[in-house]
């Protein structure tokens, strides 16, 4: 059985991962604020990757044959130092630690599809080009870049907004409003919208485990959706008959919306990701998988 160290395992996303495929491999994992649930690790260690004094004993890497590295954050909690702590610092603060114990186990980074967030291109795949427009994008890029060039053995994986069971709190506001019976329409909702699956980023993570690849980065994004289907989907759901429409100019006006400006500007982006690198060099093929992510995220 394979030995995966998960840094950052009180992560929504290694929840997912873990509670799905603790079976299959030997999961060991640090944490900081959040402690994981103890049946799906056979070590846990709590460590502060941001601290000035990091103690991580050598013996925790031992016969380790991946690293997943989930953390990262971009929660409207924290400041933009604080976020661009969270996505960076940390993974360099890690790699010191990784070249320090001469570790040879390969990262698998999670990134996100943030960095191209600033590309204006009505279709992005993996060769193009990279273009924040947050704090949280630019770390990323910066995160990436680093990894790259440490020489460490790597995997950068890029999902877009996640949705599934172990992300319902990623929607506390947009919940909040769907139970009030708000629900927002912004331009003509024509766009494509960009997505993804948990349980199908779970499979791309497992496929990616069992294959001795190193040195590649894939998006996973799911087939896109237009924000009107979307929008719809949300109202059947929560049985909300009538859906403000509202010009993507006023949003800047006002902030009585469930998304921030930012995220809004995204949500209403007419853009499609080609995921032709994963289906060639993983063999997975990312299906249409909208109904089944959206109430699983908001019927929880």
């Amino acid at each position: 059985m394979k030995k995966v160290l998960v840094v950052g395992a009180g992560s929504c996303l290694s929840v997912a991962i873990c509670k799905q495929l603790y079976k299959n491999y030997d999961f060991v994992g640090t944490y900081n604020k959040s402690k994981p649930n103890n049946i799906f690790f056979s070590k846990l260690l709590k460590i502060d990757f941001l601290s000035p004094k990091i103690y991580t004993p050598a013996s925790f890497f031992d016969d380790a044959d991946d690293i997943l590295f989930f953390i990262g954050s971009y929660l409207p909690k924290y400041n933009d130092n604080q976020v661009y702590k969270s996505n960076y610092s940390t993974l360099k603060n890690f790699l010191k630690i990784y070249k320090k114990y001469n570790i040879k186990s390969r990262i698998i980074y999670i990134s996100s599809t943030s960095v191209y967030a600033g590309n204006n291109s009505t279709v992005i795949n993996e060769k193009s080009k990279k273009s924040p427009s947050s704090v949280y994008g630019k770390a990323k890029i910066e995160a990436e870049s680093l990894l790259i060039k440490s020489g460490a053995p790597y995997i950068i994986i890029r999902p877009t907004t996640i949705y599934g069971k172990s992300f319902t709190k990623t929607f506390i506001e947009l919940k909040k409003n769907l139970k009030n019976k708000k629900l927002f329409l912004y331009g003509t909702g024509n766009n494509n919208c960009s997505y993804c699956f948990e349980n199908d980023l779970v499979k791309v993570i497992k496929k990616i485990i069992d294959l001795p690849i190193t040195s590649i980065d894939f998006n996973i994004v799911n087939p896109p959706i237009t924000q009107k289907k979307f929008v719809n989907s949300l109202a059947k759901l929560f049985d909300i008959n009538k859906i403000n429409s509202i010009p993507i100019e006023d949003t800047l006006k006002d902030n009585n919306h469930p998304f921030s400006k930012s995220l809004i500007k995204r949500f209403s982006r007419d853009c499609i990701f080609d995921t032709t690198k994963v289906k060639k060099e993983l063999r997975i093929k990312l299906t249409n998988q909208f109904s089944r992510a959206i109430k699983e995220t908001f019927k929880n």
